[in-house]
C-alpha cells in the first residue's frame, strides 16, 4: 500500500504542473515602451490577445500610448506564446539606463522562461531579457533597427508560461488527495 500512496503522490506532482498549460489567446497584456529607464513608462497600452495585430503604430512617435516611442511603422503581435516587434527600417535606439520594452501579462501568469529569436537588430541577446513574475522587458538601447537591405528590425520572444491554479482548485485537488489517502490507509488497516 505504500507502493500506491507513492504512485498517488508522483501523479499528483506531474498532474498539477501539466494541468497549467498556459495560452494568452482572449487574455489582457499590457505592452508599455520604457525610457529613459526601466522604472519610466514612455507610453503604454493594454491590448486583448486575439488574431492578427494588437497594436499598429503609425511611425512618427504618434498614436498615443505604446507607440509614442516608435519614429517608424511598427506592429506588435500578440499570440498564445509569443510576442513578435516588427519595426521599419532605419533608425537606433539611443543609449540610455534603458531603452525598450516591457510586457507584462495577466496576473494569473508566470513566465518561467523564454526563447528570443531577431533579425535586423544586430547585437541583440538574451541578455538584454529580463523576466519576473508575470513582466518581461527587453533593452534595445544603442541598437540599430533594420538590415543592410532596408528590412526591418524583428524580435520574437517565445515565452514559456504556466498559470497560477486557482485557490479553489487547489482546495479540491488537495481534499481529493487527502480523501484517496485516507481510503488507502483504512484498506491497510483492515
Amino acid at each position: 500500500m505504500k507502493k500506491l500512496l507513492l504512485i498517488v503522490g508522483i501523479f499528483a506532482l506531474v498532474l498539477l504542473p501539466a494541468s497549467a498549460f498556459a495560452d494568452l489567446t482572449g487574455t489582457t497584456v499590457n505592452a508599455a515602451y520604457l525610457f529613459p529607464d526601466s522604472g519610466t513608462v514612455y507610453g503604454s497600452t493594454d491590448v486583448t490577445v486575439g488574431a492578427g495585430p494588437e497594436i499598429t503604430c503609425p511611425g512618427g512617435f504618434l498614436g498615443g500610448g505604446f507607440c509614442n516611442g516608435f519614429i517608424n511603422v511598427t506592429t506588435l503581435d500578440i499570440d498564445a506564446n509569443s510576442i513578435t516587434l516588427n519595426e521599419a527600417c532605419c533608425t537606433s535606439y539611443t543609449a540610455a539606463g534603458f531603452n525598450g520594452q516591457a510586457y507584462t501579462l495577466d496576473p494569473s501568469f508566470i513566465i518561467t522562461g523564454f526563447t528570443l529569436t531577431d533579425s535586423g537588430l544586430d547585437g541583440l541577446t538574451d541578455a538584454d531579457v529580463s523576466f519576473s513574475g508575470n513582466e518581461i522587458m527587453i533593452n534595445l538601447e544603442g541598437l540599430n533597427v533594420g538590415d543592410a537591405n532596408g528590412g526591418p528590425g524583428v524580435y520574437t520572444l517565445t515565452l514559456d508560461t504556466t498559470t497560477v491554479p486557482e485557490p479553489g482548485s487547489i482546495f479540491l485537488f488537495g481534499s481529493g488527495l487527502a480523501g484517496l489517502a485516507g481510503i488507502i490507509r483504512r484498506k491497510i488497516a483492515k
